[in-house]
């Protein structure tokens, strides 16, 4: 699900996530449902 009210915020360290997607961080990533636990 998608929380586009994720307060995100916090240094540039890109993330690429499991939905092929580069997010700014790993919060931002996570707040769109692009990463997934193993």
């Amino acid at each position: 699900m998608i929380n586009q009210y994720f307060p995100c915020v916090g240094p540039y360290n890109p993330v690429c996530a499991c939905n092929g997607v580069t997010y700014r961080n790993e919060c931002f990533a996570r707040s769109k449902d692009g990463i997934t636990e193993l």
